[in-house]
């Protein structure tokens, strides 16, 4: 039968320790390092991007959003599966304000003017996004 020393229990702790600090820092690097250049999400981003600039706020505004709020579902979908986590942060300000202009074009048609507002946002938003994820390596 082996003795159990005191040496041996410390060493045994100090082991395990280091064992959950390096999986549990494995989840944590992931989140620091950004991810790389991916085709799939680099044409959603101009997808999104294109499908921005053709909106036309003179025109009924719920068949166009849903068109922008289904390219971003198809990114953060494909994001969440590659477990892209730099990307999901990266757009759910913008996945906010799409679903925000969706939900109310749905209830009602908005003015104009709200949905010029929501296009400028969504203008930047989608430029910045664009940029960020193209400008990988």
């Amino acid at each position: 039968m082996r003795k159990i020393t005191v040496q041996s229990t410390v060493t045994g702790v100090v082991l395990l320790s280091l064992i959950l600090l390096t999986l549990t820092g494995c989840s944590t690097i992931k989140d620091k390092i950004p991810s790389f250049w991916d085709d799939n999400q680099s044409r959603a981003v101009i997808d999104i991007r294109q499908s921005v600039l053709d909106l036309d706020c003179k025109q009924p505004h719920a068949p166009q959003v849903a068109v922008i709020k289904k390219h971003m579902d198809w990114l953060i979908i494909y994001s969440q599966v590659k477990d892209t986590r730099d990307v999901l942060r990266l757009v759910k300000p913008m996945n906010e304000t799409v679903n925000d202009f969706y939900d109310r074009s749905m209830v009602k048609q908005g003015s104009e003017a709200y949905c010029n507002m929501k296009k400028k946002v969504l203008d930047a938003q989608s430029g910045t996004v664009a940029k960020a994820v193209i400008g990988r390596f």
